[in-house]
């Protein structure tokens, strides 16, 4: 989950889903479908998941027009 702040400035928590797939050359990439554009990679599914709050909190900071809000997180291997 992800904190948002919201137009009165309380705290909003969003959940992405996100896609990870397992590369032939061993390293995982990752995407957020309700986040055009946001991609990530990582060596390990740990490194992938820290990744991907990064790159979520990164795209959620440049493009907050595109956001779209999706209920529940799903991690699909």
């Amino acid at each position: 989950m992800l904190p948002q702040e919201s137009e009165e400035g309380s705290v909003i928590m969003s959940n992405y889903m996100a896609i990870i797939h397992k590369e032939p050359n061993g390293w995982y990439s990752a995407e957020v479908p309700a986040l055009p554009g946001c991609y990530t990679d990582g060596a390990t599914l740990d490194e992938i998941h820290f990744n991907l709050k990064e790159a979520i909190q990164l795209y959620l900071q440049d493009q907050p027009e595109n956001v779209e809000q999706v209920e529940m997180m799903q991690v699909c291997v």
